[in-house]
């Protein structure tokens, strides 16, 4: 006698749900073990950190894409609930604990690196009115 076809699609599911859980917590733990100074000194991330995000952020998000197709498949509406929960939690500690992490001052604060500082300048004056600061 054939098993119903739904029946294997839930051993799948429940693989890609406990991936997906196990992605969330590779994620966290990488992006800790990154940036979490247990030293006086703090060095950027290395290549391997990097790498090793982009593929526990990959893995993660194909995890909880596979849930829910495998839920639709099966027409288990309710544990779309469950996988919805999962998946904004997979989102967040993506977002969240990103390798390397995204530094908003960067982006808000022009670079003036290459402006020419004039020592003159420093505090307001006459100085600066001539020459426009």
């Amino acid at each position: 006698m054939r098993k119903p076809a739904t029946e294997s699609f839930i051993w799948l599911e429940f693989v890609a749900s406990i991936l997906a859980l196990f992605g969330i917590g590779h994620v966290v733990l990488n992006g800790i073990a990154t940036y979490w100074c247990f030293t006086s000194t703090c060095r950027p991330p290395t290549s391997a950190s990097i790498w090793t995000y982009r593929a526990l952020a990959a893995l993660t998000i194909v995890a909880v894409i596979g849930t829910f197709a495998l839920a639709r498949r099966r027409r288990a509406r309710w544990t779309w609930i469950w996988h919805f929960a999962v998946g904004l939690v997979a989102v967040a500690a993506v977002a969240v604990f990103a390798v390397p992490r995204i530094d908003v001052r960067e982006v808000l604060q022009p670079d003036r690196s290459g402006e020419p500082i004039h020592p003159q300048c420093l505090s307001p004056g006459p100085e600066c009115d001539k020459l426009g600061g």
